[in-house]
């Protein structure tokens, strides 16, 4: 009888520590979840940044080479007005 309780109370404790490591295995998990949503999220934002920059720059581009082709046809116009 005795060897009996010994054994059931052998088996309670295998199984809670059973069922803390399968806890403790979940919560890591989630974790790791939580964390690569994170990345993705940062990334998708950089991305976005990079994206508008990139657009932002392109434009002060093209407006550079308006401002500088305007500049030299007003040169041009001046220079003939001169002769």
């Amino acid at each position: 009888l005795v060897i009996k309780v010994f054994k059931q109370l052998k088996e309670k404790r295998r199984k809670k520590k059973e069922e803390r490591r399968k806890k403790k295995e979940e919560r890591r998990k989630t974790k790791e979840e939580r964390r690569e949503m994170k990345d993705d999220r940062r990334k998708k934002v950089d991305e976005r940044r990079k994206t508008k920059e990139e657009r932002r720059k392109k434009k002060e581009d093209r407006r550079k080479k308006k401002d500088e082709r305007r500049k030299t046809k007003e040169e041009r116009r001046k220079k003939k007005d001169d002769r």
